[in-house]
């Protein structure tokens, strides 16, 4: 068994924290979703074995409370279904506009404080927004905007990549896509954009998107399984272009990374 990598070990330390602080809190134990972060724990168990014992002893301990907590939620507010509207009314009936407007104050929780707005974080939000006005007019990009490809002039004008980098990158996944083809009709799209690093696996993502809107590679979806392949394009393929949503969540990545032997 391999070691439990950094980032996914502090990935679930932090998950275990969220989970810690609901139940220290008081908070809603339902924002918790106890059947992903099992479904984590046993691919994490299965390739790691003994490295995530102590992580995983310490994860079902919460998750436990934490189901604990829903339990004894679901009592209450049920208990309280009936009742609670007809208190709320009640107490609506006997407040004045005055007592409403305190109460409204003292329960509200805005997303950003007027005192904590200062006058060198407005000028900074100014000059992003001149700035993000300032790309569009650049790159001929309309007000409202349209989906489309990303190119990599986009890349160069926001910094992201030079245009030697952006060449060199591309031309390495390119060499690492060919031979697999060579000997595969197709190849899972994750095994392509799969790395150690959840950084380098958007990056490659991004690279191979590219390969894809230059025509030379194209996706293709299992209508069961929904999993996506790389293929070679033909003509046919090529004349009928779409666009795929292809979900790069961190949790995803953990996923597939528990899952790659």
């Amino acid at each position: 068994m391999s070691a439990l990598p950094k980032t996914i070990e502090e990935r679930i330390r932090k998950r275990l924290q969220e989970m810690k602080e609901v139940i220290e809190k008081r908070q809603d134990p339902f924002q918790i979703d106890v059947a992903s972060v099992l479904e984590d724990l046993r691919l994490l168990l299965e390739k790691y074995g003994e490295s995530v014992f102590s992580l995983d002893a310490e994860a079902i301990e919460s998750v436990i409370e934490i189901i604990s907590e829903q339990e004894e939620w679901i009592k209450v507010e049920s208990s309280l279904l009936g009742i609670g509207p007809i208190l709320a009314v009640l107490s609506l009936k006997n407040m004045d506009a005055q007592d409403i407007g305190r109460a409204l104050l003292s329960s509200w929780t805005p997303l950003v404080y007027r005192d904590h707005l200062t006058i060198r974080e407005i000028f900074r939000g100014l000059r992003y927004i001149e700035e993000v006005r300032r790309i569009r007019k650049t790159l001929g990009v309309e007000e409202e905007g349209t989906l489309g490809f990303l190119s990599r002039d986009y890349l160069r004008t926001l910094g992201i990549m030079s245009e030697e980098e952006f060449n060199a990158k591309i031309s390495l996944l390119s060499l690492k896509v060919a031979p697999l083809l060579e000997n595969n009709k197709q190849v899972k799209y994750w095994d392509v954009i799969l790395e150690d690093s959840y950084a380098k696996t958007v990056e490659n993502a991004v690279l191979l998107a590219f390969l894809i809107s230059r025509g030379e590679l194209s996706l293709k979806i299992d209508p069961e399984s929904g999993e996506v392949y790389i293929v070679k394009p033909d003509a046919e393929e090529i004349r009928k272009r779409f666009s795929v949503a292809i979900p790069l969540s961190y949790e995803e990545w953990v996923k597939r990374h528990a899952e790659r032997s």
